[in-house]
């Protein structure tokens, strides 16, 4: 993390009316955000030996494997980092942290929003370390929604239009070093993504899909990517001409956008095709509970096991001790019998289950059960997802996992819904060949 001292910058003002005796009176407290300075904050970062190296030497792969966004199409074919891979990928994320007990009641009343960014010219072990990790703004999340996210970015897009256009100097070997770069993705949980790129959630809009024109029916049942209309900068660019006229309500819910993100500023980022899936949220907190619960629920209900058994395998497994500090908890009746898709389990908690479920139960379950196939399809699908690089083919035959995981589900769960982070999956294989990258 770098030490600059943030900026502070009044949004606006909080009126409130007060009492005095028997006098009422107006106060008007100023709403701050916080924030570092794009610029200062590479410059200081950069002068970090480590660092500079990396910018210096690409990190790009020349076995044709994908493990990097670097390694992707979108890189390859980039009007700024093709030239030059010492062009600065800058990589921008948030999220809301929540600072009070989330149970009690100031829950939401303090919430703050976070921005941070970090080098995709680092390394991908460097670029993970929490030191590569820089902060741009804090802001209270009720000002993220009164004056709306785009008033926050606005400092950090006039720092990205100075690095596009003009560069920052640096010094190196006694040199003076001019060095560009632009946004390179941007990421975030769901929420986060449509919030920065101007779509409506997906459960507010027609088109549930930032990546595809999908509607909630047609995802039900159509598994391949091609079978959609993807969304492009001309049709963003189309939709978001009627925002400003009599049809503004109209289009917003039918085409799922709510404004043209300031994002899109930029001379070469646009949101269409820089938010990047995020498969901690989608997989590990979305496909993975709602796939295994609903697994558990049958095979309860077929007396293949019962829930006792189940807790007493989590409880009694002889975990790694990597796996032990992520030891997935026991598994409440009421957890099973709710009608949300959760397991109540972390992310990490989640991925140690899923990985280990085979070998706790795997033996109590017939080898031609088609359920059980399927879940295992799902491991498979997250075998490669999590994989730390891929080849080509790789990225063909996850698409065709992800056909037949959801066809099949489907087939065997029809009571169940195929959800929003569930078509999410459909667009992964073009995202990692695109981008060689997927945020977890």
């Amino acid at each position: 993390m770098n030490f600059l001292e943030p900026e502070r910058r009044v949004l606006g003002r909080r009126t409130s009316l007060k009492h005095h005796i028997s006098r009422p009176y107006l106060t008007f407290a100023p709403i701050y955000v916080y924030h570092i300075p794009l610029l200062k904050s590479l410059k200081v970062l950069l002068k970090q030996p480590i660092i500079l190296k990396e910018v210096m030497y690409s990190h790009c792969r020349t076995d044709k494997l994908l493990g990097d966004y670097c390694d992707g199409s979108d890189f390859k074919n980039h009007p700024l980092f093709s030239q030059d891979k010492r062009f600065l990928q800058v990589m921008l994320y948030y999220d809301d942290l929540e600072i009070c007990n989330p149970l009690g009641t100031k829950v939401k009343l303090h919430k703050i929003g976070i921005f941070y960014y970090s080098l995709g010219n680092l390394s991908p072990h460097l670029r993970s370390q929490l030191s590569s990790i820089q902060l741009l703004a804090i802001v209270k999340t009720s000002s993220i929604n009164k004056f709306g996210v785009d008033a926050i970015l606005e400092p950090f897009m006039n720092d990205i239009k100075t690095l596009e256009e003009e560069g920052i100097a640096i010094e190196m070997n006694g040199q003076e070093v001019l060095l560009r770069g632009t946004i390179s993705l941007v990421s975030g949980d769901n929420l986060s993504s449509h919030l920065l790129g101007g779509f409506k959630s997906p459960s507010g809009a027609l088109r549930l899909c930032r990546h595809c024109m999908s509607t909630v029916h047609e995802a039900q049942a159509n598994f391949v990517e091609g079978s959609f209309v993807l969304r492009t900068r001309e049709t963003y660019q189309y939709h978001c001409s009627f925002l400003s006229g009599a049809l503004r309500n109209h289009a917003s819910t039918t085409y799922g956008v709510l404004r043209n993100s300031i994002l899109n500023n930029s001379n070469y980022f646009h949101v269409v095709d820089g938010l990047v899936p995020d498969i901690m949220h989608d997989i590990l907190e979305g496909c993975a509970p709602y796939m295994m619960k609903e697994l558990v629920k049958y095979l309860i209900n077929e007396n293949i096991i019962t829930l006792d058994e189940l807790n007493d395998q989590l409880s009694t497994f002889p975990y790694s001790p990597i796996d032990a500090r992520n030891k997935p908890t026991p598994i409440p009746h009421t957890t099973i019998r709710s009608s949300d898709h959760s397991m109540k389990q972390k992310a990490a908690q989640m991925w140690c289950l899923c990985r280990l479920l085979p070998l706790m139960i795997g033996d109590r379950i017939p080898k031609d059960d088609l359920r059980w196939i399927n879940y295992l399809r799902l491991l498979s699908i997250m075998d490669l997802l999590f994989a730390p690089k891929l080849s080509q083919d790789d990225i063909a035959y996850l698409a065709v996992l992800i056909e037949d995981h959801h066809s099949s589900f489907s087939e065997h769960y029809p009571s169940c819904n195929i959800t929003p982070k569930l078509h999410y999956m459909l667009h992964y294989p073009q995202w990692i060949s695109r981008q060689a990258k997927l945020q977890f």
